[in-house]
């Protein structure tokens, strides 16, 4: 008997405190990626060289992104959080016929279906910032779950 898992959901609260122009566009992300093999030294891996699906922030504002072996898709977010001292529940849903939804406060923002990770399953729920020179922000997760609906 084989299993295939046909949806997996990741969610997780996140509250930010400190400027959204402190993130550094370039590197700051929250999401999924897949990471083959142990970090070290200076060959960290960044969101634009691994495999990846998450968020992640450009010209301060969030957006939902996908990565497969160093192609990109981006998507704006239909109403982007704007201020960090507030909580949301982020969401991702990745669904093997329809691609990725990305969604806020259990509301969807975005739909990727291009360029998507194939070895997600693999992946690491991931946040990472790195503030712009002397800035600070900062992010402090919460609760998070992951489940798989609709086993076939």
């Amino acid at each position: 008997l084989t299993t295939a898992i046909e949806r997996t959901k990741w969610e997780f609260v996140l509250r930010g405190t400190g400027s959204i122009t402190a993130f550094d566009n370039a590197e700051s992300f929250i999401g999924l990626q897949v990471i083959n093999g142990p970090i070290a030294g200076t060959n960290v891996p960044t969101r634009t060289t691994i495999d990846t699906l998450g968020f992640y922030w450009a010209s301060d504002v969030l957006r939902a992104y996908s990565d497969s072996a160093g192609t990109e898709t981006t998507s704006a977010l239909t109403t982007a959080p704007t201020v960090l001292g507030e909580v949301h529940l982020y969401g991702i849903e990745l669904d093997r016929s329809n691609g990725l939804r990305f969604y806020v406060d259990r509301v969807l923002q975005a739909t990727i279906t291009t360029n998507i990770p194939n070895a997600i399953g693999d992946g690491y729920l991931c946040f990472f910032i790195q503030n712009d020179s002397a800035a600070a922000a900062v992010l402090e997760p919460g609760e998070m779950r992951v489940w798989t609906e609709d086993e076939i």
